[in-house]
């Protein structure tokens, strides 16, 4: 009983909101036919907003291209500036390794008369730096070893008659020594660079001598 008068109060109102709807048209349309004049102004609002929508969306578009402009006039800004910068350090670095050379040589011939033409010929076409340590103890052994093997010394390159001097001079201490064997005639053993399984390189030695050498 409760809920079907809950309907009715519920449909009653609803019928109370529509009587209230129709009237307040039907009043807003006498009060239209009785002053024309209100459909003018809504026409002008209605023509102002469309204007005004208009002009903001022009605004904005324009905002946003000149945003876009000036985001990348400033990219390319960055970039020339970058690229500048890179020409500069590149114009620097070259300087600077033309001034290395000039010197590089300029010490090479300053030995001329000592290592004579060739040699200081041969030093300046491979490059060898005069100012290395290593460079400099084979060097001033060059009358004790000859140009030949001072030259595969400053290369890197071991060759069966060296010495074990020779050798740590050219590439160094060893990792390890092995295979050492002392008789009454010969002393052997065996210089190991690198980890042996792993590309290590091995020079066997007789008496100081190197006899053998495998990479």
């Amino acid at each position: 009983m409760s809920r079907r008068r809950t309907r009715q109060t519920i449909g009653g109102i609803i019928l109370i909101a529509i009587a209230i709807a129709m009237m307040a048209i039907i009043a807003l349309f006498n009060f239209i036919v009785e002053n024309p004049w209100i459909l003018l102004l809504l026409a002008g609002v209605v023509t102002f907003a469309i204007w005004f929508n208009k002009k903001e969306r022009k605004l904005k578009e324009k905002k946003a291209r000149e945003d876009k402009e000036l985001q990348e006039q400033t990219m390319r800004q960055d970039k020339e500036r970058q690229e500048q910068k890179l020409q500069e350090f590149l114009l620097q670095r070259e300087k600077e390794e033309k001034e290395r050379e000039e010197k590089r040589v300029r010490e090479i011939l300053l030995h001329k008369d000592e290592w004579g033409d060739e040699m200081c010929q041969w030093l300046m076409v491979n490059q060898i730096d005069p100012f290395n340590p290593r460079t400099i103890e084979i060097m001033n052994r060059l009358r004790e070893w000859g140009h030949d093997i001072s030259k595969d010394l400053l290369k890197r390159r071991i060759s069966v008659g060296m010495t074990a001097d020779m050798v740590r001079i050219a590439v160094g201490e060893p990792t390890s020594v092995d295979n050492k064997e002392l008789t009454t005639k010969d002393e052997k053993y065996r210089y190991v660079y690198g980890v042996s399984r792993q590309g290590a390189t091995y020079i066997w030695f007789k008496n100081g001598r190197v006899t053998k050498v495998r990479q």
